[in-house]
């Protein structure tokens, strides 16, 4: 398996084209399932000559949200923390699991770093002999510390996925994964937490000047995210 530094993080890097659904189609519901997908089915089988690929958090991650999405001829890439799917984990048995070894990779800013991948095949959502059975991927990166004499560990994603996991596709499919987590991180939570206030109401004027606050916020991020990609070109 080779393996190539990650150029992108912004973009999921398994196809070209990505579709994004409006929010108002996807409503928590942590007093149910997980999640209701109200609107889900429509914009699925909308898809479906594409083989949609949906991306989500662990809470996404259970049995009916899965069926739902295979049912219409999509896969998922779901995050699976250990601590939230304990059933799931007592499936998985060491001697089962497929690895890539610790693969020497130079990351966006050219520093050297170990990434390696573990996945177990056919592992079920659930227990019962009507679950959903998927791949289990787990995606550890790991640097040398200041001194250079250990390694520590420096990000650690779990994932569970209806996608065939090879040795040549597992990294482009744990990327995937991690993006989904950096979108979320590194653009969602910096918009409403560092300084930019987006979750602010704006509730300024009455021409729409609250749009234009929001707009010139969402402007100001994607300059510093450009500039960001720029930074040592």
């Amino acid at each position: 398996m080779t393996q190539d530094p990650i150029k992108n993080d912004l973009a999921v890097p398994l196809y070209s084209e990505c579709y994004s659904l409006r929010p108002a189609h996807l409503h928590h519901n942590r007093s149910h399932s997980g999640f209701s997908m109200t609107g889900t089915q429509k914009h699925i089988s909308h898809l479906a000559p594409f083989r949609p690929v949906l991306p989500g958090d662990d809470l996404y991650r259970c049995h009916p949200v899965c069926q739902l999405v295979l049912d219409h001829d999509g896969d998922f890439l779901f995050g699976c923390k250990p601590d939230s799917h304990k059933c799931l984990y007592d499936f998985l048995h060491p001697s089962l699991y497929h690895s890539s070894g610790w693969l020497p990779v130079r990351n966006a800013r050219q520093h050297i770093e170990c990434h390696r991948y573990r996945w177990q095949c056919g592992v079920p959502v659930r227990d019962g002999a009507d679950a959903v059975t998927g791949t289990w991927i787990e995606f550890t990166i790991r640097r040398k510390t200041p001194d250079g004499k250990d390694w520590q560990q420096t990000c650690f994603n779990t994932f569970f996925t209806s996608l065939e996991v090879t040795d040549d596709n597992v990294a482009a499919i744990a990327r995937a994964g991690r993006a989904r987590c950096k979108i979320e991180n590194e653009n969602c939570n910096c918009l409403a937490r560092l300084g930019y206030n987006l979750k602010h109401n704006f509730g300024h004027g009455s021409h729409g000047l609250a749009n234009l606050l929001a707009v010139i916020n969402l402007l100001a991020f994607a300059f510093h995210s450009v500039l960001d990609s720029l930074r040592g070109l």
